[in-house]
């Protein structure tokens, strides 16, 4: 969920509606709202990160006194780490107009600088979605408002009559944003502007998110699920894999978002205690009735052994090819269970692919394409990529994972989920977080699996009307660029 913090400071209340009368209603249906009438109370929700944006309706931070300094320092601080800030409502009425400047340059880096105080129509600039989503916003409208000068056009939303001038401004921060409404008479347009500022469309709604509290969650995108070597054709995971590549992460690193590469990684001690339920999805060694192995684990390795599925096939029969199985229907004998050798395409070198979904083991290697964006985002020196283990279907599963404590120690909240299989481990993972109180968004089309067509269908279901939100790479990678 979306938290915005509001600061009144000077006797005027937001939550009574003395500044907008439409605006706190529509913002506490998409977010939690704090509103802070003293600073200090509003000191303590910024140094513990909870605000994703953050409401200025008057002056107060500009004033060069102990707490107001403090606060400043803080909210300029947090802005540049992901956060949207606005300056809005009494803020543009009474605001000492030197003193603005001086915080536009030195805290925000911006060239922004105070204009004029004038009444007179000011117009969208914006004519499409590279700046803010606009479908909302009126084209043409009178005001009187406090404009801006030396705004780049690329920063200006809306420009007074004669040009040069910036009714409202919205320029990146650091990882964040910051917004200018010049606005002195509280109107309806304000408060449309206010909602449009970053938002990502999906199925059901406009969403908005705060990039220091979000992660593009990438589930088993491995080699044992999408290579060539081990037979598998062209198909959703491979499809899934480009729009990956192509939208979503590099949306991701230009927002700031971090990228979470959730895989398969078993351990002999993972083994050890690894349920017979979920052993059992991966297959199992069979031996006839009277052989001496007949009183050994059947999920351990058996090589003289054929492999069976869930089912006790030894050959899979079905009307597709499920991900645990290999070329020509072939069984492999269970997590943990040796791989065999497997010949690299298109090189044609034979190596040993390990043992099935162990750490380390090639077959549990990133698939090559993606591979190596991992390695270039691994090496990155602001939020880089992280690789986290799991041994269940789930990465979210029982009291904590390693995945939850990442998520906890870098104070992420919101989850976008990718990755193979949709109705498996990237299903399952999802529903786990969203249990434990994650916002939860399925990019659709960067998730593929082999399982029928209605298996997919029934998860985007779930993920738009009751576990959270549904959307696409192509949407993300716009709502990123709105941020610009």
């Amino acid at each position: 969920m979306h938290n915005v913090l509001v600061l009144s400071f000077e006797g005027f209340s937001f939550s009574s509606r003395q500044l907008y009368q439409q605006l706190l209603p529509k913002l506490i249906s998409r977010a939690v709202v704090h509103e802070s009438n003293q600073a200090q109370d509003a000191l303590n929700y910024i140094l513990c990160g909870w605000p994703s944006s953050i409401l200025v309706t008057d002056p107060f931070i500009t004033l060069e006194s102990e707490d107001s300094g403090r606060l400043l320092d803080a909210l300029a601080e947090i802005t540049k780490q992901g956060c949207i800030t606005v300056f809005m409502g009494f803020f543009a009425s009474s605001v000492n107009h030197s003193r603005l400047d001086y915080i536009f340059k030195h805290y925000f880096e911006l060239r922004w600088r105070v204009g004029t105080e004038i009444s007179g129509s000011t117009r969208l600039l914006t004519p499409d979605s590279s700046l803010i989503r606009i479908p909302s916003l009126v084209p043409l409208f009178h005001t009187k408002a406090l404009y801006l000068s030396k705004v780049p056009i690329a920063q200006t939303i809306y420009s007074g009559s004669s040009g040069g001038t910036a009714y409202a401004a919205y320029g990146h921060v650091g990882l964040g944003k910051l917004g200018y409404i010049g606005d002195s008479n509280f109107e309806e347009e304000s408060e449309r502007l206010i909602l449009a500022i970053f938002t990502i469309q999906t199925t059901t709604a406009p969403i908005t998110v705060s990039p220091s509290k979000t992660a593009l969650v990438i589930i088993d995108m491995q080699n044992f699920f999408l290579s060539e070597s081990f037979g598998r054709s062209k198909g959703p995971g491979h499809a899934a894999t480009e729009k990956l590549i192509n939208y979503a992460i590099p949306a991701a690193r230009k927002a700031g978002i971090r990228i979470i590469w959730l895989n398969w990684g078993l351990t002999d001690e993972d083994m050890e205690t690894m349920p017979p339920a979920i052993q059992r999805a991966f297959g199992f060694a069979t031996f006839a009735e009277d052989d001496e192995a007949a009183n050994a684990d059947p999920f351990a390795a058996q090589d003289a052994h054929v492999g069976a599925d869930k089912f006790g096939n030894v050959k899979f029969e079905g009307g597709h090819v499920l991900l645990e199985n290999g070329k020509d229907g072939r069984i492999y004998k269970g997590l943990g269970a040796q791989c065999g050798s497997v010949k690299l395409h298109p090189s044609g070198e034979t190596l040993d692919a390990g043992r099935l979904l162990m750490k380390d083991s090639w077959n549990a290697a990133l698939y090559p394409p993606l591979d190596a964006l991992y390695e270039e985002g691994s090496r990155l020196s602001t939020n880089p990529d992280v690789w986290i283990h799991k041994n269940r279907m789930s990465g979210m599963w029982g009291p904590s994972t390693p995945c939850q404590e990442y998520l906890e120690k870098e104070g992420i909240r919101t989850l976008f989920f990718t990755g193979v299989n949709t109705d498996q481990c990237v299903g399952g993972t999802f529903a786990d977080a969203f249990s434990k109180g994650y916002d939860c968004i399925l990019l659709g089309d960067g998730c593929g699996t082999t399982s029928p067509e209605f298996a997919q269908q029934c998860w985007e279901s779930n993920a738009a009307r009751t576990f959270g939100f549904l959307t696409g790479c192509v949407e993300f990678a716009k709502g990123v660029e709105n941020m610009a």
